[in-house]
This record gives structure tokens, C-alpha cells and sequence, in this order.
């Protein structure tokens, strides 16, 4: 055989060695993570190895009462929030339990009495078991953030804890937390921004 035709030789089938690899790494793409069955599966490979999905993070109202405690109901696809103004006493607002989104106009309510914030953390249980866990860290030097961290049923960690408020958002007072439909998640929590106390939201999810 020619030198010629010996190297056109090896350039074949170091082609097919290159298809024949980008083959199977295709396959295992098509019939594993990218799969609808498997899609949790592929959002699990977040950074940090966390086992909770964080929606974006939505500001619910700028002038909050971060000693009066925020009361989470659910409603079916609604959550109820209830919390107190700055100055002008309790609310009561609406929002959607997957979008954050406010329905309707926020009604005025008798503001709850002032608590002192404890150091206990809050859980919300799902429908097949699993819970998620949610408490203040931090100090008064560097500031406050609101952790979470996913469980199995039967009490085994799912990933690592992982903060769920802003990275800039010193977090007052205690997060609230409830299950909208037995899949996902709504906490709040109020956090100094400037001069403004917020009530802030985000939607979870175990993955």
C-alpha cells in the first residue's frame, strides 16, 4: 500500500472512532438526564451538590415589621401572607404558590403582637415524605443568611445545606415555610436592603 493511501487509511478510521465516540456519549444525554423521567436528575447537578431547588428570590413588600412574626397558609395554588407593616399595622396579601406572583390587593388585618426571635428551625413535610429545613445562620458582625437543607422520609440528608436569601441580604427574625402542593414550597423572610426592611419569598423544591 501506498504512503498515500495509508495515511488517507488512518484518517478514516480515526473519523469513525470519533463518531462512534460521540455516539454513545449522545445516547447516555438522551436516554438518561435530558429524559423527562430523569430531569431531577440533571437539575441535581447544581454547584455546591445542594438538594434543594431555589427559585428566584421575590420582594413582597419594602416597608416590614421584622419583630411581628409572618404567617404562611395555603390555600390550593394560593399562599396567604400575613405580616406587619413598618408603621401602619398588619396585612394580609395573596400570591401564587409556584410564580410568587401577588392576586389582588393586599388587605389591612390587626397586627400580631411582637415575639422575640428564638434560634429553632422550621420544616415543611411534602407528600411523599421527603421534608425540608430551614433556619437563620450567621452573627451580627457578618450578617445573617437563611440556610435550608433537604431530608428523605426516613431522615437521611439530601445534598448539603444551602443559603436561600440573597448573598447581600442581612435576614431579621425567623423564615417561615409551607407546602404549597405537597410537591413545592414557599418561604419568607424579612432582610435589611439600605434603609428598607423587606419581606422577601422564594419558591423551593427537593430534588
Amino acid at each position: 500500500m501506498s504512503t498515500q493511501k495509508q495515511v488517507g487509511f488512518g484518517r478514516v478510521l480515526v473519523g469513525l472512532a470519533f463518531v462512534v465516540g460521540m455516539g454513545g456519549a449522545t445516547g447516555c444525554a438522551s436516554s438518561g438526564a435530558l429524559s423527562g423521567g430523569n430531569l431531577g436528575a440533571a437539575e441535581a447537578q447544581a454547584p455546591g451538590g445542594a438538594g434543594v431547588l431555589r427559585g428566584t428570590v421575590q420582594v413582597l413588600d419594602t416597608q416590614v415589621n421584622p419583630l411581628v412574626p409572618v404567617r404562611l397558609t395555603a390555600e390550593g395554588d394560593e399562599v396567604a401572607v400575613r405580616f406587619a407593616h413598618s408603621r401602619n399595622g398588619g396585612a394580609v396579601m395573596h400570591i401564587d404558590g409556584r410564580s410568587l406572583a401577588p392576586i389582588g390587593d393586599e388587605a389591612p388585618v390587626v397586627a400580631e403582637h411582637r415575639e422575640a426571635a428564638s434560634g429553632r428551625s422550621v420544616r415543611v413535610v411534602f407528600r411523599d415524605g421527603r421534608f425540608i429545613e430551614c433556619w437563620k445562620a450567621g452573627d451580627a458582625e457578618r450578617g445573617y443568611k437563611v440556610m435550608d437543607q433537604a431530608w428523605t422520609g426516613a431522615g437521611d440528608r439530601v445534598g448539603s445545606p444551602v443559603a436561600i436569601s440573597p448573598a447581600d441580604a442581612d435576614v431579621l427574625g425567623l423564615p417561615q415555610v409551607v407546602s404549597v402542593d405537597g410537591e413545592h414550597a414557599v418561604a419568607t423572610f424579612a432582610a435589611v436592603d439600605g434603609d428598607k426592611t423587606k419581606l422577601l419569598a422564594v419558591s423551593l423544591r427537593v430534588l
